[in-house]
């Protein structure tokens, strides 16, 4: 005759709960906020445009295509083009794809909670021989910033983009003829 297994003995719906209830509020006091608070979206801002002009940059240089990024302030958004020079004058596609999540790339300070309450306060471009900045910079397939006035390549004498949350304050810089770019 087989033998009667012994009864197992399991937990209350009290104990359980309890225990869950003791783990939601270690998860609270022990994690960390997983979104940016503060200086933190401002940085996230500014790496974010930055490597928006870079990745303009860099495909202008590799794909031997000019590229580009306009930052319109009075929107909030930021996108970047590319040149087609394939018909008798140039036009300015909005067709660039974001290398990671293969969107458009555009990035929207008005609308994307990851930036809120960043502001694009300020983007302006200085080129040789023009009297206003341009809210619009280009790369060369060599990777040299300019901008082009009534088929007048004009060449970069300073740019800079400025971010900010009210409280905290970034200023990206592009450096004439290198395209480099630094903040602080």
């Amino acid at each position: 005759m087989p033998a009667v297994p012994e009864r197992c003995h399991g937990r209350s719906l009290t104990e359980l709960l309890l225990v869950v209830t003791l783990l939601g509020t270690l998860a609270l006091v022990a994690v960390p906020s997983l979104t940016a608070q503060g200086p933190e979206r401002v940085e996230l801002a500014t790496t974010e445009v930055a490597g928006a002009i870079r990745f303009a940059r860099n495909e202008a240089r590799r794909s031997g295509a000019e590229h580009g990024v306009l930052l319109d302030t009075a929107a909030q958004r930021l996108q970047v083009y590319r040149i087609d020079d394939s018909g008798p004058s140039p036009v300015v596609t909005f067709d660039v794809y974001h290398p990671l999540d293969k969107q458009r790339y555009e990035l929207s300070f008005a609308t994307d909670a990851r930036y809120h309450p960043v502001r694009l306060d300020d983007a302006t471009f200085v080129y040789q021989g023009l009297a206003t900045g341009q809210q619009d910079i280009r790369f060369l397939s060599s990777g040299e910033p300019y901008y082009l006035d009534s088929s007048t390549r004009r060449m970069l004498v300073s740019g800079a983009v400025i971010l900010s949350d009210g409280r905290h304050r970034r200023q990206l810089t592009v450096i004439p003829g290198t395209g480099r770019i630094t903040w602080q």
